[in-house]
């Protein structure tokens, strides 16, 4: 009785309950968590493939589950303790959007817990935060893209850097590959060419565009244009 919602990882289960505290249920051994912490206050919890993460309604964070995977945040618990908005996951790695706009991050490292190389961007103005599998994408303000991660999956975007500076209206992430869509119905895709990535061959088609589709289970994107037309690209239309 009491349930609000059950969330699970890959080998584990967090069950909210309605009066904000969570029954926490696993199969593997080097899981960690503190029963103390999860018996009140608890608002929201979101999940990767082996931990867990809540935020608390004073705006703190907790975590359990594996440490490899963000189960353990006891390094940035300061950075964590309040004003917490939102929590983003990667199939390893979380990031949490505070109140002021900037971001902190945790977890397995390649796949977004590491967000050093970029961390002077992240520090206001960013407004949501987008994820794939491996690859996490912040949308700030003035209408800039910053991502960091699995480089080869689109945590580098060095390559479209200068398209992604401004006038971004809004991200798109598949498995392995990111596309956005502009202010003025333009497109531009990075990550793995061959997962959606690289949009070349129809980037002629690409324009007055009002919403991209993403395919995350066959690895490719559908851009639906204003004139109800429609443009595809990535592993299935190859």
């Amino acid at each position: 009785k009491g349930i609000e919602t059950i969330v699970s990882s890959d080998i584990s289960y967090s069950a909210l309950m309605l009066d904000g505290s969570v029954i926490y249920w696993d199969i593997c051994i080097e899981d960690i968590y503190d029963e103390s912490i999860l018996k009140s206050g608890i608002t929201n919890i979101i999940s990767n493939k082996g931990a867990f993460a809540a935020i608390k309604n004073n705006g703190s964070v907790i975590t359990w589950g594996h440490p490899h995977y963000g189960g353990d945040s006891n390094k940035i618990k300061k950075e964590l303790s309040k004003d917490v908005i939102s929590i983003y996951s990667t199939i390893s790695a979380f990031a949490a959007l505070k109140s002021n706009g900037s971001v902190i991050t945790w977890g397995y490292s390649e796949y977004g817990g590491d967000s050093s190389l970029v961390s002077t961007k992240l520090q206001s103005d960013v407004v949501k935060i987008f994820s794939s599998r491996r690859v996490f994408v912040a949308l700030k303000k003035d209408g800039s893209v910053v991502s960091w991660g699995n480089y080869k999956d689109g945590g580098d975007s060095s390559k479209v850097s200068s398209q992604l500076m401004s006038n971004v209206y809004n991200v798109y992430p598949c498995s392995y590959s990111f596309a956005v869509l502009k202010n003025d119905g333009s497109v531009v895709t990075w990550g793995e060419p061959e997962y959606g990535g690289d949009s070349s061959s129809v980037s002629s088609l690409l324009t007055k565009v009002k919403n991209i589709i993403p395919n995350k289970e066959e690895h490719f994107f559908t851009a639906l244009k204003s004139d109800g037309t429609s443009v595809s690209w990535g592993l299935q239309i190859q």
